[in-house]
């Protein structure tokens, strides 16, 4: 399973290393992550693509809640993770290179247990990787997205949250399409 060539993950981890990301991208999500949690009783998360573990941060009031964040270009969130009944995608499909959406897509069905929560932004983000692309390779709006994500999930909700900027929630098919 390729997620990402190891020239996209030399400059993503140059990114996150060289950068402190803007905490209230995260903090506009994050009392949705909560509820969701909270109306759910899960008793794990998995942040995937979590950048610098800023959700995990976030929820250290959930004691009884195992987090896992996961970030193959950065060393500490770097280990393969364990499925998880709550899955957390902020941001992170629109970071990946458009030869890896299906194994990403595939990845993180293999990994969603109940739900997870996906955003996707069809406009660019305030940082630049270090070969002067914008960090969101893939600004797609949900049009695109859509029929890679249900040959996989089932869509729950799709709401708009901010300009160029998509919430999506969605919950394991039974059988999903072979890929």
């Amino acid at each position: 399973m390729n997620l990402m060539t190891e020239s996209q993950l030399t400059k993503r981890r140059q990114l996150l290393q060289s950068t402190t990301y803007n905490k209230s991208s995260v903090a506009l999500l994050v009392s949705t992550v909560m509820e969701l949690i909270d109306n759910n009783d899960f008793s794990s998360l998995l942040d995937y693509g979590s950048a610098q573990g800023i959700l995990a941060q976030q929820l250290t009031g959930y004691s009884d809640l195992v987090i896992q964040s996961y970030d193959p270009a950065l060393p500490e969130f770097e280990q393969p993770p364990e499925p998880a009944e709550f899955v957390v995608c902020l941001d992170t499909l629109s970071t990946i290179e458009s030869t890896a959406v299906d194994a990403v897509l595939d990845h993180l069905a293999s990994l969603t247990k109940q739900l997870i929560m996906i955003t996707i932004s069809n406009s660019p983000s305030p940082y630049l990787l270090n070969d002067g692309r914008n960090e969101y390779l893939l600004q797609k709006p949900p049009s695109w997205w859509l029929p890679k994500l249900v040959a996989r999930f089932e869509l729950d909700h799709l709401l708009k949250i901010e300009d160029g900027r998509y919430l999506m929630l969605l919950t394991p098919q039974q059988n999903p399409m072979i890929h």
